[in-house]
């Protein structure tokens, strides 16, 4: 059982110092009064020696040619433009919901654009951030699909994997010699923990969209501006939901102030603080001081990046114990002003204003 709710609770009845998470095994503070439930301590099962990876270490890099040891300046920067948007349009990828901006991308209608442009053009998408569980991407007309096992396929965070899907044989083939010639296939082993994933994807997501939408609605209720597909207030939500069949585990909010949103990734307890997600532990990040952050300032703003933004990848603990150690952040943090009846974001009015 869920155990008592939490929903219209005053504040002054939160126990903000009740549950404060040891490191290590499973969290088993009383919080308001009670444990937390079964689903929530199995999440949180660990042997005492833990190495605090959330999921597997994945670096990449780019190097150029060069005319000179020294080369830099308007040189090194036409290639690296070349590289990202001067190329033949020859493929074009996609991802949807985009992260962590939650916008939607339009697969037929960009697919139909680029093969009426170039029959011979490639359209792939990016559907980790669904899985296939939710959006087929090849039923929408794109050529080739994309997910990374690492994420919600595997769902533990255990391995680092890729997945390709192809609707042309010929070059399904030319990707099979690729990936065989190069060695860069999966290993036995990591072949079977995704395999053994894979068995509870369906349940997993069914779970983790469940609580996505519980804690979407509580943080909505609240007045706070956020993103979501499963909420009717996204402005692209009929355009989700004329290709998905769900709404996904992502989401982000805003509170207005950096140093805010800052404190709340910082106080909340059963939410870990990484850049992943898709597993079955709830993560919270800022990404404009973590995964984003080395895109610079002026670039964020012109492409939209709310500097305050939070993004909450929801695992498959029990929403209530989520919902309250978000509470207990946003109350810690000064997010919220507190009345008897309950509490609400700061400036929220204002912000419902300005939307409209």
């Amino acid at each position: 059982m869920a155990g008592e709710s939490s929903k219209g609770k005053a504040p002054a009845a939160l126990d903000l110092d009740g549950h404060d998470l040891p490191p290590s095994p499973a969290p088993s503070t009383p919080r308001n009064g009670r444990k937390y439930a079964l689903a929530t301590e199995l999440v949180y099962l660990e042997s005492n020696d833990q190495y605090n990876a959330s999921s597997v270490p994945i670096y990449q890099s780019a190097t150029f040619k060069q005319e000179s040891a020294g080369g830099s300046g308007e040189y090194v920067k036409s290639i690296y433009d070349y590289t990202r948007s001067g190329n033949p349009t020859r493929t074009h990828l996609e991802r949807t919901p985009t992260n962590p901006l939650i916008k939607i991308c339009d697969i037929p209608s960009i697919a139909k654009i680029a093969h009426d442009a170039n029959p011979a053009a490639i359209v792939a998408v990016d559907n980790t951030m669904m899985s296939p569980m939710l959006l087929n991407p090849l039923d929408l007309g794109a050529d080739v699909v994309y997910e990374s096992g690492t994420k919600y396929l595997s769902g533990h965070h255990d391995l680092m994997a890729g997945v390709i899907a192809i609707n042309n044989s010929a070059l399904g083939d030319r990707l099979y010699f690729t990936i065989n010639a190069s060695g860069c296939g999966l290993s036995p082993f990591d072949s079977w923990l995704l395999l053994r994933g894979i068995k509870t994807l369906g349940v997993r997501m069914e779970k983790q969209q469940d609580n996505a939408m519980r804690i979407a609605e509580f943080l909505e209720s609240h007045g706070f501006k956020v993103r979501y597909p499963g909420l009717k207030s996204h402005p692209q939500y009929a355009l989700h939901w004329s290709m998905a069949r769900g709404a996904g585990a992502v989401l982000s909010f805003e509170t207005g102030d950096v140093l805010v949103s800052e404190r709340i990734v910082e106080s909340a307890k059963l939410w870990a603080i990484s850049v992943s997600f898709g597993c079955v532990n709830s993560l919270i990040s800022m990404p404009c001081r973590m995964s984003h952050a080395s895109i610079d300032e002026k670039t964020r703003k012109e492409r939209n990046m709310p500097e305050d933004i939070v993004r909450l990848c929801v695992g498959i603990e029990d929403p209530e114990d989520l919902i309250d150690d978000l509470s207990r952040a946003l109350v810690q943090a000064g997010a919220v002003s507190i009345s008897p009846d309950g509490f609400r974001a700061v400036g929220a009015d204002t912000a419902v204003t300005s939307a409209e």
